[in-house]
């Protein structure tokens, strides 16, 4: 998320967005520092500044307890490795999944689809799929009954199978 030169998109909603990605590592270092550049240059809204300094002294904290160095610890660094997915995109990618699923693609067949769709490599795309499929199925069942569209006989079916009754039947 970039705010420079965007005030307007500087809220503190996005603060506390900037801040969590800073805390899983996937953090845009550039995003940060347009963060402190604007303020630096003394954003307006007060509950965006309350919203910085709260940023500011978690980053600290965690520099003087030693979890790592100042860069680090503020998100002008990120973590060594590949960046994960944000759990947004990683709900979508399951769901995605899900639709490719009950649109009748085997798992391997919805999950390469979905890693090209998304521009992901394959294990991100299982990844997401593991940690976020009944997030997924949330959303979609959401979205049904917000639509007034009930599951089919062949889409329950492909559900049960899909998830093995562990979320559609906790008793079971």
């Amino acid at each position: 998320m970039a705010v420079k030169d965007c005030t307007e998109e500087l809220t503190p909603m996005a603060v506390r967005e900037i801040a969590l990605e800073i805390q899983s590592g996937t953090a845009d270092p550039g995003a940060v520092r347009d963060l402190l550049t604007a303020f630096g240059n003394g954003v307006s809204d007060s509950q965006v500044d309350a919203e910085i300094v709260s940023f500011l002294r978690e980053g600290f904290s965690r520099y003087a307890a030693g979890e790592g160095s100042l860069e680090s610890c503020l998100g002008l660094r990120r973590k060594k490795g590949r960046p994960g997915a944000s759990e947004q995109m990683q709900v979508e990618i399951a769901l995605h999944v899900l639709e490719l699923r009950l649109a009748g693609e085997k798992q391997i067949d919805a999950v390469a689809d979905a890693a090209i769709g998304f521009g992901k490599e394959r294990t991100a795309v299982e990844d997401a799929w593991h940690n976020r499929k009944e997030s997924a199925l949330l959303a979609m069942r959401l979205g049904r009954a917000a639509a007034g569209a009930p599951w089919t006989p062949k889409e329950a079916a492909a559900l049960r199978s899909i998830f093995k009754r562990s979320v559609l039947d906790p008793e079971k």
